[in-house]
């Protein structure tokens, strides 16, 4: 029996979970369709899952396909272990835990949204993973859904490897598809005309082709092809004998004991088996076909899953980070190189204890490895100003060579804000379809004196995708090798304090509700959003909630719009509106004041406005903040993600509309005052 491991990845709202019910009920595993929207999806067995529609853990599930015969080619028994993984961004890092345990992948793209950012995030971890990845296209059934036009942007994003496998599909036109994707695949396309099943497999377990299937996961449209795929044009990874195994998930049982789930690659699981994680380089070695393909088989007489000797008499050990290195010796040797790859993640880096461990590491273990014929290299990202690699970049001892992923931006900025404003207009359901059509018809001059690394992976597009999903701090750090020094901003992360929703009461009449707009009309890069901010502040203690902090870019008429329905809300929710509402009244912004009265009075809301003449250095008025940040007099919600990215990186950030709008709405809040009427007989006046 062949056995796989599959995951299913998508961008949220692609019908990931829907494809994963369809898989499992055509294979016959359930007998019964669940819906996301229904709350009865078989993978979607958590709470909050049910009450959010999305899936936020990853699941399992086990699904057999019996032997047979699909269009003359005999298939084995297979069993594939599914794994449904979260498709919000929120939750991606669930996603990628999956990814080192993955045989192969299913990438499900809706078919009106076609590939939209987190997609191409996945992409890129699918690809970096080194995933053989099949794509569905769901939702074909949906108006807007074009087969040929998906086709064409699989192929123009991810290439010419990109394959229509719909049955549908001449034989001979599917076989000159494979041809232009591998030189073995050519040879056979031009002998025979025919792709051999053999060479075919090995080209998807290669990334060289990526099978396309069209359907609607629903109505179980394409659900057949798509197993007959998986079950077809795959192959199981070799076992060796020694036990080796993958974490891909923690969790809890029932009773809230500790789950850990594995995926065993090789070997046998014994009783009471003590187990020890370590990276496995002999994995490499076996699966890694562009090794193989240049060194043959290098298996030698030590061949474990973190140390070997190779048939050439060459000793390879993985090791983890800030585990003992020294002493290590193959005969009379120390090691000629070391090698060291992205050994800080976001964890260790995040706090200077933690930073301080890994620098003491590399300075007394590793440097202290070798000998003077040996070579280090490092290569990692910079994901902190004071980071281990940040800080060896500057040490005159190694030769730095430091990567951007951008080497000259496009001097079009007009262009490309316009651009931008079309792409994050969630208001137009064909939004990144219409930014790219403006794209195209302007591709001369944004392109015009850009320049990026590797234009085959990352396009200068696919990058300004990235940098609006992402953030331009993200995109900084990620791509650009810069991260932004903590010392060059006001807020320090560690000042934050945070409240718990589920804890506050806002309904009680102890709080009053205060809000401010900063409608940000003006042009430059740090004014193109309108920030709403509301504050719930409590007249006993004095604290200042943030109740709602709304930032996006909207048109004027919208932002009053958006106004007037936040006082509804707060009426509708919590029994009062606005005690004070807050505006700006410079140039434009004085206008925009007048229309918000008289629409507050036709609609029957009569919003207290207080004009905010803003005459002082902005720069300046958001630093006084800072003490009231500091003593935890503000409190925030770890839900405001875009606030709380302006607030960590201002003034360095790209954009600073959320802190501006929070400051006028914490300085109206401070200045109302609360009376108390008293008895002056009771008083003793």
């Amino acid at each position: 029996m062949k056995r796989l491991v599959v995951g299913v990845l998508a961008h949220v709202d692609s019908g990931k979970t829907t494809l994963s019910e369809a898989l499992l009920y055509r294979a016959g595993s359930i007998r019964k369709l669940g819906r996301v929207d229904h709350r009865d999806a078989f993978l979607d067995t958590d709470a909050l899952e049910k009450a959010r529609g999305i899936t936020i853990f990853a699941k399992q599930a086990v699904l057999t396909l019996p032997a047979g015969t699909v269009t003359g080619t005999p298939l084995e028994e297979t069993q594939i272990t599914l794994l449904d993984t979260p498709g919000h961004v929120d939750f991606s890092a669930e996603a990628e835990r999956t990814l080192q345990v993955l045989d192969y992948a299913v990438l499900v793209i809706s078919g009106t949204d076609g590939i939209q950012s987190h997609t191409m995030t996945l992409w890129r971890l699918l690809e970096r993973y080194h995933v053989p990845t099949f794509i569905y296209v769901n939702k074909m059934d949906l108006p807007g859904a074009d087969k040929a036009l998906r086709l064409r942007e699989l192929r123009g994003r991810f290439g010419d490897g990109c394959v229509d496998f719909t049955p549908t599909v001449p034989a001979e036109e599917r076989a000159e598809a494979l041809g232009v994707c591998s030189e073995p695949l050519m040879e056979a396309v031009l002998a025979t005309g025919t792709v051999p099943q053999a060479d075919l497999i090995t080209a998807i377990t290669r990334r060289q082709v990526f099978p396309c299937y069209f359907g609607a996961a629903l109505r179980l449209d394409g659900i057949d092809d798509l197993l007959n795929g998986l079950q077809r044009d795959t192959r199981m990874p070799p076992d060796a004998g020694s036990f080796g195994a993958r974490i891909f998930k923690i969790g809890a049982d029932e009773s809230g004991a500790r789950m850990t789930y594995l995926k065993v690659t090789d070997g046998v699981l014994k009783v009471k088996s003590n187990l020890v994680s370590r990276p496995d380089a002999r994995v490499e070695f076996e699966e890694n076909e562009a090794i193989r393909e240049d060194f043959g088989d290098l298996t030698g007489k030590v061949w474990r899953s973190n140390v070997l000797v190779t048939s050439t008499n060459i000793k390879v050990e993985a090791i983890g980070s800030g585990k003992k290195i020294r002493g290590r010796k193959h005969r009379n040797w120390r090691p000629d190189l070391l090698i060291l790859d992205d050994i800080e993640n976001d964890e260790n880096v995040r706090t200077p204890e933690q930073r301080a461990k890994l620098d003491s590491w590399f300075k007394k273990a590793v440097s202290k490895a070798g000998d003077d014929y040996t070579d280090i290299v490092y290569i990692g990202t910079l994901l902190h100003y004071d980071s281990l690699l940040a800080n060896t970049l500057k040490n005159p001892g190694y030769k730095a060579i430091k990567y951007r992923a951008v080497i000259s931006f496009s001097p079009e900025a007009d262009l490309w804000q316009e651009w931008e404003n079309i792409f994050t207009d969630l208001s137009d359901e064909d939004h990144e379809e219409n930014a790219r059509k403006f794209f195209e018809a302007h591709r001369g001059k944004m392109l015009a004196g850009t320049e990026v690394l590797w234009e085959e992976k990352l396009s200068y597009y696919d990058l300004m995708v990235m940098k609006v999903t992402e953030g331009e701090a993200s995109f900084n750090s990620e791509e650009q090798n810069e991260p932004i020094n903590p010392e060059d901003c006001v807020f320090n992360e560690e000042w934050f304090d945070y409240y718990n929703e589920a804890e506050m009461d806002f309904k009680d009449k102890d709080f009053q509700f205060f809000g401010f707009v900063d409608p940000s009309l003006g042009k430059t890069k740090k004014s193109d959003f309108s920030a709403i901010i509301t504050l719930a502040k409590s007249k006993v203690t004095g604290y200042m909630y943030v109740l709602d902090a709304d930032i996006e870019r909207r048109h004027p008429d919208r932002i009053i719009t958006d106004i007037l329905e936040k006082e509804r809300w707060l009426k509708r929710d919590f029994g009062r509106g606005y005690k004070k509402f807050g505006a700006e009244t410079v140039q434009f912004q004085w206008f925009l004041k007048e229309e918000l009265a008289k629409a507050s009075a036709r609609a029957g809301l009569y919003l207290p406005i207080e004009e905010v003449p803003q005459t002082s250095d902005k720069t300046m008025r958001i630093q006084t903040m800072q003490p009231d940040v500091k003593n935890h007099y503000i409190k925030f919600n770890k839900k405001h993600k875009r606030l709380l990215e302006q607030m960590f990186h201002f003034p360095m950030g790209a954009h600073d509309d959320g802190p501006d709008a929070l400051e006028g709405c914490r300085t109206i809040a401070k200045k109302s005052k609360r009376f108390r009427i008293m008895d002056r007989r009771a008083a003793g006046l």
